[in-house]
């Protein structure tokens, strides 16, 4: 079993983190920006249309917490979806490097 030394791990940390994790840093750079500014919960407003062509302007307040936590998870999804590629990826190579080298002999 192979492990990873603490630098090498810091790295492939990193390279997760400005992959998957734009989003969820855009989020938080959001929300304390908005705290700087106006020292709560911003309120931003959505252009919505109805069934005819008229748009008007809706105000919401915006659930930072949940768009951090939700981002969050996405990115983490995200990597793993990737790893388990990646893995299997490796299983299949593996499996395929012991077969031809079995029938090579």
């Amino acid at each position: 079993m192979m492990t990873l030394s603490a630098g090498r791990t810091w790295f492939l940390m990193t390279i997760y983190d400005r992959v998957f994790g734009k989003r969820y840093r855009q989020v938080i750079r959001n929300w304390e920006e908005t705290l700087r500014v106006s020292g709560t919960n911003d309120t931003r407003y959505v252009t919505m249309s109805s069934w005819f062509v008229l748009k008007f302007m809706v105000p919401y307040r915006v659930n930072w917490t949940g768009a951090a936590l939700t981002t969050f998870y996405a990115a983490v999804r995200k990597a793993l979806v990737v790893v388990l590629v990646l893995r299997a990826i490796g299983a299949l190579c593996t499996i395929t490097f012991t077969v031809w080298w079995m029938l090579r002999q």
